[in-house]
């Protein structure tokens, strides 16, 4: 590969950069790779992708800002064949607000950095959602039990009730699911749902009830429940994964108890 003479010491500073009014002369930033919207506070990570549109290999550099805050860009520079395409990486955790990431591109003369290509990519705010599984209980046969619950006769029908409260400063639409486990393993509910409008405003709660199914083991009944938002791309907000309840064997009366003496005979 033929480079620039006199490697530099460094890459350029991203102050003072400005976006040229025409397209590079010798680079070309191909892309910025960047999630189009991050929540308050998450890691955001940028690729930026430069290729060398000049005849010969030379040193290529990138600067790169959110709204005025310098990003660190690695590697500082690189030397990049002619046609090739280079990729440097930075990041930064996302304020509480949209920002526009801008993107500079340089090239080594063999004495400076000439400023050659610039771009831009939004980065939105990304809603926060947050709920609570706020109550859990098992309903048996009329009884209501805070889950989990203990010594349930054997059986008795179960219904599995589960409040979400949304935890927003706005109307969500929550969802939820669970499944429940018999003492062997197997499954013998699965219960999943969106709740119907009108939805859930901030601070208050909806309940969902599952279906009716026969508490006929005895031993320790498990179950897993996620607490959801957002029906296009459902997310997670709280979850429960323990036990159900635990099942005891009803001890009934003697076989024989029904009898007694009422009168006997002296031999």
């Amino acid at each position: 590969m033929e480079t620039a003479m006199n490697p530099p010491q460094a890459g350029p500073k991203v102050l003072g950069a400005k976006a040229p009014l025409a397209a590079g002369a010798w680079t070309s930033i191909v892309s910025i790779i960047a999630p189009a919207e991050a929540a308050p506070g998450q890691l955001v990570n940028v690729e930026v992708r430069v290729k060398n549109i000049g005849d010969y290999g030379f040193y290529i550099a990138v600067t790169a800002q959110y709204d005025g805050v310098d990003i660190s860009m690695s590697p500082d520079y690189a030397g990049v064949d002619p046609g090739a395409t280079y990729s440097f990486y930075g990041s930064f955790t996302m304020p509480s607000y949209a920002v526009t990431i801008s993107v500079w591109s340089f090239f080594w003369d063999g004495t400076s950095w000439i400023q050659d290509d610039s771009a831009t990519k939004n980065v939105a705010v990304a809603e926060v959602y947050k709920g609570t599984i706020s109550r859990m209980e098992l309903e048996h046969d009329g009884t209501y039990d805070n889950i989990p619950a203990y010594d349930l006769p054997q059986n008795e029908r179960g219904l599995v009730h589960i409040t979400g409260r949304n935890d927003t400063a706005k109307t969500q639409r929550m969802g939820i699911d669970w499944t429940v486990k018999n003492p062997q393993g197997a499954i013998v509910e699965h219960y999943s749902a969106w709740e119907a409008w009108p939805y859930t405003g901030a601070g208050d709660e909806h309940e969902f009830i599952g279906g009716r199914f026969t508490l006929d083991k005895t031993g320790t009944w498990k179950i897993s429940v996620d607490l959801l938002m957002n029906p296009s791309a459902p997310q997670i907000v709280d979850s429960y994964s323990g036990t159900l309840c635990t099942v005891k064997v009803v001890v009934g009366p003697p076989e024989f108890g029904g009898f007694g003496i009422k009168d006997y005979n002296k031999v």
